[in-house]
């Protein structure tokens, strides 16, 4: 027998060493790329129970407002107890307020705790 015959045993062993190698530098990888993340995206169930008004006001922060600045505004002051119809601007003035005004971190804007009530008449206050 030639050596090229018996070599298909030698290359599914290989094969098979390559791939158990590369899978578990892809688990190696994995486990890396979690261990950076913060720890509020980590864990699914913090994420749940986060409350949506930083969930959502995060997203418009940064994919953009649906609705106008001024009407936005004008929604607000008209109406401050009930967000019917301008809810997720408030959620982003709210984050806005604390990323740009108060200089929060994006992990200090989801780790910490905050008055709900209290920054939503401090941000109206500034409009």
């Amino acid at each position: 027998m030639s050596v090229r015959q018996r070599a298909p045993w030698k290359r599914t062993l290989c094969t098979a060493a390559y791939a158990c190698c590369n899978a578990s530098v892809r688990v190696a990888a994995r486990a890396q790329t979690l261990a950076t993340r913060p720890a509020t995206l980590t864990s699914f169930a913090s994420l749940l129970m986060m409350p949506a008004w930083k969930k959502e006001g995060y997203a418009e922060y940064i994919g953009g407002e649906t609705l106008s600045y001024d009407a936005g505004v004008k929604l607000w002051k008209a109406n401050p107890k009930d967000a019917t119809g301008y809810q997720y601007f408030k959620y982003m003035m709210l984050v806005k307020y604390l990323l740009e005004t108060e200089k929060l971190s994006v992990d200090d804007l989801f780790n910490r705790d905050f008055d709900l009530n209290a920054l939503e008449e401090k941000v109206l206050r500034g409009l």
